[in-house]
C-alpha cells in the first residue's frame, strides 16, 4: 500500500532526540524519505547537497534557534522556496503568530497528534513535490480536483 508521502523529502531538526525520533518515524511511515538533525548546523550541512521538500524545525535549539535557521535558509537562492513548518513547544498564539511573520508555513504545538500532523504534511508537500516533478500519492480519502472524495 502506498503511503500518503511516498516520493517526498523532508528534513526534521530538533534538539531534542527523542521528539526528533519520533516525528522522523511518523513521516517516514507514511513513505516520505527523512534526513534528521539535531542541531542548525546539521541542518545547514545537509542542505549543501540536499534540496528537500519540506522543513520541519524545532523552534528552540541551541546556539541557533529555528527562527535564525529559517532566516539563513531563506537567504539562500535555491532553499528560499522551501515550505518549513515550525514543530515546537512554544504553543501559545503569540508564538503561532511569530513563526508565521517569520515565514513558516505552519506552527504546530507540541505535543501534536500524529494524525494531524502528517495530514498538514500531507497538505503542503504534494503539492511541492508535484511542482518539482515528484508526485506523490495522495491519501485514498483526498478529495479529487473537484473537491469531492472519489468514492462520494
Amino acid at each position: 500500500m502506498a503511503g500518503a508521502l511516498d516520493g517526498a523529502q523532508v528534513l526534521v531538526a530538533d534538539d531534542d532526540e527523542d521528539s526528533l525520533e519520533v516525528l522522523a518515524f511518523i513521516v517516514s511511515q507514511e513513505g516520505a524519505t527523512v534526513r534528521t538533525a539535531n542541531h542548525a548546523t546539521g541542518v545547514l550541512e545537509l542542505l549543501l547537497t540536499w534540496t528537500p521538500d519540506l522543513l520541519l524545525l524545532d523552534i528552540s535549539m541551541p546556539v541557533m534557534d529555528g527562527f535564525e535557521l529559517l532566516s539563513s535558509i531563506r537567504g539562500t537562492a535555491r532553499l528560499g522556496e522551501i515550505p518549513a513548518v515550525a514543530v515546537t513547544a512554544h504553543a501559545y498564539e503569540v508564538d503561532r503568530r511569530r513563526c508565521l511573520d517569520a515565514g513558516f508555513a505552519e506552527h504546530v504545538g507540541k505535543p501534536y497528534d500524529p494524525e494531524a500532523m502528517i495530514a498538514l504534511v500531507t497538505r503542503i508537500v504534494v503539492p511541492q513535490s508535484r511542482t518539482r516533478g515528484k508526485v506523490p500519492t495522495p491519501p485514498a480519502s483526498a478529495p479529487g480536483p473537484s473537491g469531492r472524495s472519489p468514492d462520494t
